[in-house]
């Protein structure tokens, strides 16, 4: 069946109008609690926001989008939140100590400040050299070759 631009505006506005309709009548139904975490979990497993909105879909047999999921994207993904993390303490920390050398008007303190700012040097490079090993391993999984 060819759709012409009228048939589709037709489709739309009734789409729209399903969807703006008030909801006031309720199902009920009574689960035991493996069964509502079987359906807690499908209902994970798709777009819908809400168990309700899962639950009406699969009521009334509607289409439902269900997420692929990439564990190797996903802990690579983790793995770089967390790193940022660290990394954003790190540049954190070390702009205040910026700020401390700034105001530091005894050379004795910045002889302290040196032997501080060394650790904080070799914490930030160790790891800048984790993110790249993370960077490595990525591009391994992900790569054609």
């Amino acid at each position: 069946m060819a759709f012409s631009a009228k048939n589709v505006e037709i489709l739309n506005k009734n789409t729209i109008k399903e969807s703006k309709e008030k909801r006031t009548k309720w199902i009920t139904i009574r689960v035991s609690e493996s069964e509502y975490q079987q359906v807690e979990n499908s209902s994970r497993q798709t777009t819908c926001r809400h168990l309700s909105e899962y639950t009406r879909k699969m009521v009334l047999g509607k289409p439902m989008v269900y997420h692929y999921h990439n564990k190797s994207l996903e802990s690579f993904v983790e793995e770089m939140v967390a790193l940022r993390r660290t990394l954003d303490e790190l540049v954190k920390n070390y702009g205040q100590v910026v700020l401390r050398l700034n105001s530091l008007r005894h050379l004795p303190e910045l002889g302290q400040w040196l032997v501080d700012n060394e650790a904080d040097k070799n914490q930030i490079s160790h790891q800048i050299k984790i993110i790249s090993e993370t960077i490595s391993k990525a591009y391994k999984i992900w790569s054609y070759e």
